[in-house]
């Protein structure tokens, strides 16, 4: 997806983010891109025709950059039991390395809830697509860390793992030096090696 966008793409993604990240979810919109860019706003919507086209695709931008980056870094590792360590650390510690991510995905889950049903389906539709983007790139790594000789029903543990990974995202705004994700991942990784 990242290598199918043009530069322009990517700079307005990339600055619906910031704005997002600097305050909320609904904060990047078409004209506020715009306006911090100083292009006309129609030139981006030439790419985002309304504001949550735009908010939507820079979410799911930044879900493959991340992705992207889990990738480069299980590349890195030599044995199966570092891939798979590697892999749950990014999923449990994930806040860390991005902590305004959840307060989208939580401004997200507040404004699905405030809106009518075809306008709440279509936007829960979008998330479910980040969330099974998730997913199945935890099923993919896992298939190749374990050679497709797995016990495991790969889906309900990638499903499990997202939901697991959301939970600690939660818990780290309240306990944010209570937390050893260092041990939690450690508990996973045997819970998946033993």
């Amino acid at each position: 997806m990242i290598e199918k966008l043009r530069m322009k793409q990517r700079l307005i993604l990339e600055t619906a983010l910031k704005l997002m990240f600097g305050g909320y979810y609904e904060d990047a919109t078409v004209d506020s891109v715009s306006s911090y860019l100083q292009l006309e706003s129609e030139k981006v919507k030439q790419h985002y025709v309304t504001d949550e086209d735009l908010r939507m695709s820079a979410m799911k931008y930044a879900a493959f950059i991340w992705v992207d980056q889990v990738k480069a870094d299980l590349e890195k590792q030599e044995t199966k039991k570092c891939k798979l360590y590697a892999l749950i650390r990014h999923y449990i510690s994930g806040s860390q390395s991005h902590p305004q991510s959840l307060s989208l995905y939580v401004d997200i889950w507040k404004k699905i809830r405030s809106l009518e049903t075809e306008d709440r389906e279509l936007l829960s539709s979008e998330l479910s697509e980040i969330y099974r983007y998730y997913v199945s790139f935890f099923q993919e790594a896992m298939r190749d860390i374990y050679d497709n000789e797995s016990e495991y029903d790969m889906e309900q543990l990638a499903w499990i793992m997202v939901v697991v990974s959301d939970g600690f995202h939660i818990q780290s705004l309240v306990q944010t030096q209570q937390l050893n994700f260092d041990r939690i991942t450690q508990t996973f990784s045997k819970m998946l090696t033993s």
